[in-house]
């Protein structure tokens, strides 16, 4: 996972071609994958099942480790777009819907996600029903 200060790194993984790590720290992890030196945090796991998605694969997987690096914010990305968590309220504003953030218009570095946009990409309910979607359609 990404930190909110790696936007360049991630750009730089998500074109095509080239030697991505080229450059760029990283160290084994236990199973030999690579573990990008600096980011936020790291999960090493072993692939379960791989499900047809149409277009795309689904990849399982069990996690086998999940390591926090950093104390700061995660680097968000949704539709061809990258932003950041808004900071949390002051203690004296919490509770009070302070502090939201205005809707990214895709800015790039140092932009906000709505408070919508935050809690949909980190809803495990809304995964879980995604998960439970994918696997009916690929034994179907």
């Amino acid at each position: 996972m990404l930190a909110a200060d790696q936007e360049e790194l991630c750009r730089r993984f998500a074109v095509t071609g080239g030697d991505k790590f080229t450059g760029t720290p990283w160290r084994p992890g236990t199973g030999g994958a690579p573990l990008i030196e600096g980011s936020l945090a790291t999960v090493e796991c072993t692939l379960e099942a791989v499900l047809d998605g149409g277009d795309h694969a689904i990849a399982l997987a069990r996690v086998d480790a999940l390591t926090a690096h950093r104390d700061t914010g995660p680097l968000l990305y949704f539709r061809r777009a990258s932003g950041r968590l808004p900071s949390p309220a002051p203690d004296s504003e919490a509770g009070s819907g302070a502090g939201s953030a205005a809707p990214d218009a895709g800015s790039g570095a140092g932009s906000a996600v709505p408070d919508a946009l935050a809690a949909r990409a980190f809803s495990s309910s809304s995964m879980s029903a995604s998960m439970a979607s994918a696997r009916s359609r690929s034994e179907a």
